[in-house]
Formats: C-alpha cells, structure tokens, sequence
C-alpha cells in the first residue's frame, strides 16, 4: 500500500529546518534521500495520523542511496560546511543545532553501491566499522511520498509502515541489546497503529484479514503487514529474516519476550501477533 500524506505544519521546527536544509542540499548533489526509523514512524503514525507518542526521539535517521564512498563524501562535506557538526567517534553521524537551541542527531545511513552482497557496508578508511543496510532498497523503492512544507514545497520518501517494521525486525536481530528495547518497542508499535489510517482499515475489510482474524483487528493488521513485507522485500532480505529470527525458537522467543518487557503488551498477545506474522512470511 502506497499512500501521499501531507504533513505541512505538524510537524516540531527544529526537525523542518534540519530536513529543508539537508533536502536542499542532497538535491542539489543528485543523492536520493529515504527517511527511516523512528522519524519515519513519527512523520507517518504521529503526525500523520494522530497516534500517540509512546517514543520520542532526537533523532533524524536518514537512508542515502549513493553509487559509491565518494559519492556519500560528497553529501556528508557538503553538510559540515553548511554547518552541520561530525561526531567524534560514530562515521554516520551529524549533529546540528535548531534556531531555538535545540540539539539533534543526524544518521546518514548509505545504501546502493557502497554494500557487498550480503547488504553489509565497511566504513572507509579502516572498514572496522560493519553495519547492515539489508532491505533498505526495497523500502526505497516502496517509500511514502510525504509533503514536509508546502510553500516553497518540500517532498521527501520516508518509509511505509511496512517498510519500517521490515527495517526494525531485521535491526533486531542484529544490534546489542542495550539497542534491542527500543527496535521491540517500534515493532508493537506498528501493529498497533497501522490502523490508524482509514486506508488500511479499508483494506483489512476489503481483503478479508478482518474475517480470516475473527474481527480482531490488531491480529488482521499483523497479517497484513506480515504480507505487505513479503511482497515488497526481496528473497535474500526474506530469507535473512527467516534464517536469523523466524526459524530460530529461541530467538524469536526473545523478540516476543523484549516486546512483552518494553510495552504494556501482554505475552499471550505478543505470542499470538508474532505467530501470526511468522506463518505469513514463512509462506503461510
């Protein structure tokens, strides 16, 4: 499901301001822009449709579709001499500050022709540093066409609902744990909001999810969302995720026990949603 959402005054000052400049930046060097994480679930959930804020976050997580380092370079110097801070210790970060004082973290997270075959990339010079960009160009090519301002207009692909949760599941399993809490918090929280949106309410009735799930409508949005990601992530993201949550027990009793831990979500619960995105995604 693809949906243009306009979110033109809603939003905080400091995060319009970060987002004209960088997007004025990125496009006058050609480099495609993709917001994720929990900006991407803010922009959409939040202020686009009203849920509320379980969450807040400082952070403006950005994906950069780049052909190479030098590429990524470009962008990332071009920033710092508008004014943008490098941290000290993380490659992928910024820092900046908003015309009322207020700080904010910004992550450039590159994808495309920076990462090998496996969606991993090496940051340069020393290639120590190792992070996974698996299933970011799916969730590019599936993004949300989302209006920031409207006069001068400012548009910008943030990541769908779906999108997110395929992201989230996959961060999961592979960041510490000090990390893992707030990824579980993100994965309840999409199921449990997607269906703020009338669209999606439609669609649960129109495909039959709401009469498959007995009118429950958390457990319909699961599955829905469990095959919005199927059909959108391609089959080595696919089988990561299966490989690395959804047919290791263990592991996936974690996920349902982190959720349990970090939400007012019972297990019972959590059992049943996560069971139920698992046989959709496992082809059921």
């Amino acid at each position: 499901m693809t949906i243009s959402l306009d979110v033109s005054e809603k939003l905080p000052k400091g995060l319009v301001e970060a987002y004209s400049q960088i997007h004025g930046i990125a496009a006058e060097l050609s480099v495609p822009l993709l917001i994720v994480g929990a900006t991407a679930r803010d922009i959409i959930l939040v202020h686009g449709y009203n849920a509320a804020i379980e969450r807040g976050t400082k952070d403006v997580d950005f994906g950069i579709e780049v052909q190479d380092w030098g590429h990524y370079e470009m962008l990332r110097t071009a920033l710092i001499e508008a004014g943008f801070t490098p941290h000290s210790k993380k490659a992928h970060q910024l820092d900046t500050t908003d015309s009322d004082g207020l700080p904010w973290e910004i992550d450039l997270i590159p994808f495309g022709g920076v990462s090998d075959d496996n969606g991993q990339i090496a940051w340069p010079p020393t290639q120590d540093f190792v992070m996974s960009v698996l299933g970011f160009y799916e969730v590019y090519q599936n993004a949300w066409e989302v209006t920031l301002i409207k006069s001068p207009k400012i548009s910008v692909k943030v990541a769908s609902p779906s999108g997110i949760l395929l992201l989230k599941l996959i961060a999961w399993t592979e960041r510490g744990r000090e990390y893992q809490g707030k990824d579980a918090i993100d994965i309840y929280y999409v199921i449990k909001h997607y269906s703020k949106i009338p669209a999606v309410v439609d669609a649960l009735y129109e495909r039959d999810y709401m009469d498959v799930q007995d009118y429950d409508i958390m457990r319909a949005t699961a599955m829905m969302l469990a095959d919005e990601i199927a059909a959108i992530a391609k089959e080595k993201t696919l089988t990561y995720i299966k490989q690395a949550l959804l047919d290791k027990d263990s592991v996936l009793e974690r996920l349902k026990v982190d959720i349990t831990k970090h939400t007012v979500a019972g297990y019972e619960e959590v059992d049943i949603l996560i069971e139920i995105m698992k046989g959709r995604l496992d082809g059921g």
